[in-house]
């Protein structure tokens, strides 16, 4: 009897083994996931959890035929329980998911500052335009610029990543049930953002000769080792006069190695730490020796099981980064190997199931 339940389990085992796989491609845009139009959305307040003394929402995961794909942070998540007393040391962090439609001009975009300079107005950039993506300007950056707000493609709904202002900490993290193949990403500025840079204020210089700022995105692999490093320049007026003020795509599938200018760093060209690095990069090794982001591209984006954001800029302070850390993301394109569903298990392990089967009718048979 042992012997005819082997090959029983034997043959079910054969069975589901043999299901086939294919590589699948899929694309994670944010559609229909807020409630409601032209607003944006942080998820719900635990039932345990008085809302007044919450800040937003735990991390958000999204169910997809590759699995589940969780959005969160290692810095702070939207679901930092505070004292109610002191609500102001709410630290927030992570992802909102926006379909905001159109910019809030309740607030004018500017103000005059303490200085007399003219700057940007914070209430005009924290009453949602935050949470708002740039999707293209006219007569930028002139006072009164237009701007269209929307996903990519003008689809309704994206990702506001607000990212950590310290150096080497990952703002914001997406995390992949199985692993994938990134392929690419499209991304923008928020129109908070860019109306902070676009006119400074009292923390943030506005963008100029010398000033840059980056999302920097790293592949992590199911082993927790780096595979891949990609800059999603935001605003570079260090080697040109250039902000994202609409949507563009990242090419992750055929990741080009390039070091940025030791500009960026912040030295001379001959610097040997400039120097040493650089080589490593180009001969494929990717340690950072100051434990940091490295401000390059380089490796692959293939087998990633979560993907790390950080900032970079060359406005930076005593308490970190002056810039505001805000971008937004959508139509996040990758591959994944899923079960086919009209896959038919192999003649051999019929077969065996049939074997095993007919082993545990005659042992019933001779018993009886």
């Amino acid at each position: 009897m042992k012997k005819f339940l082997f090959f029983l389990f034997l043959a079910v085992a054969v069975i589901a083994g043999s299901t086939s796989v294919y590589a699948a491609v899929f694309t994670l845009g944010f559609e229909n996931y807020v409630p409601g139009t032209n607003t944006y959305y942080q998820g719900s307040v635990p039932a345990d959890i008085d809302e007044e003394e919450y800040a937003y929402t735990y991390p958000m995961a999204f169910q997809t035929p590759a699995g589940k794909i969780t959005l969160g942070s290692d810095w702070a998540d939207w679901g930092i329980y505070y004292d109610p007393y002191y609500p102001y040391w709410a630290w927030n962090g992570g992802f909102t998911i926006s379909n905001i439609s159109e910019e809030n001009t309740s607030a004018p975009r500017t103000v005059t500052g303490t200085t007399g300079n003219i700057e940007s107005n914070g209430n005009y950039v924290y009453s949602g335009n935050q949470y708002a993506a740039v999707a293209g300007t006219t007569n930028y950056p002139n006072d009164g610029y237009g701007v269209t707000v929307s996903g990519a493609n003008s689809s309704d709904s994206y990702a506001i990543l607000f990212g950590s202002s310290y150096r080497g900490v990952a703002g914001g993290t997406i995390t992949f049930e199985m692993p994938v193949d990134i392929q690419a990403l499209s991304y923008t500025n928020a129109l908070g953002a860019l109306n902070i840079v676009t006119f400074g204020d009292s923390f943030s210089a506005k963008a100029s000769d010398g000033n840059w700022q980056a999302v920097i995105v790293q592949g992590i692999d199911a082993e927790g080792k780096l595979t891949g490093n990609q800059v999603l320049m935001l605003a570079d007026y260090l080697k040109g006069n250039s902000i994202v003020t609409d949507w563009q795509t990242a090419d992750f599938a055929d990741v080009a190695t390039k070091v940025y200018d030791a500009a960026y760093y912040g030295v001379d060209e001959s610097n040997a730490d400039y120097q040493a690095l650089k080589q490593n990069v180009e001969s494929g090794q990717t340690d950072d020796y100051l434990g940091n982001p490295i401000l390059a591209d380089f490796g692959d984006f293939e087998g990633v099981k979560s993907l790390l954001f950080y900032f970079d800029g060359s406005d930076e302070g005593a308490w970190g980064f002056n810039f505001p850390v805000y971008a937004a993301l959508d139509n996040l394109v990758f591959f994944a190997d899923v079960p086919d569903p009209n896959a038919v298990p192999e003649p051999a392990a019929w077969a065996l199931l049939a074997l095993g089967l007919l082993g545990i009718c005659s042992v019933v048979k001779r018993k009886n």
